[in-house]
């Protein structure tokens, strides 16, 4: 849970919010439609997944706002 000071309510915030859940969720298709293509067993493709997620989330985490 984040700290009161952190937690802003609001509409801007919450259109931010589902705008970078939308991008993280379409680069994930993208990612997953190229990676199929490519590697078929499941463990290298979820490694790769996992990668990409942990490299955005360090970005985010990163970023200010």
């Amino acid at each position: 849970m984040l700290p009161e000071s952190k937690h802003l309510i609001g509409k801007l915030y919450m259109q931010r919010i589902k705008r970078e859940s939308l991008t993280l969720s379409i680069h994930l298709n993208r990612l997953n439609k190229k990676t199929i293509e490519y590697l078929r067993p499941t463990n290298i493709r979820n490694k790769i997944i996992n990668t990409f997620l942990s490299i955005n989330i360090t970005l985010k985490s990163q970023s200010t706002y």
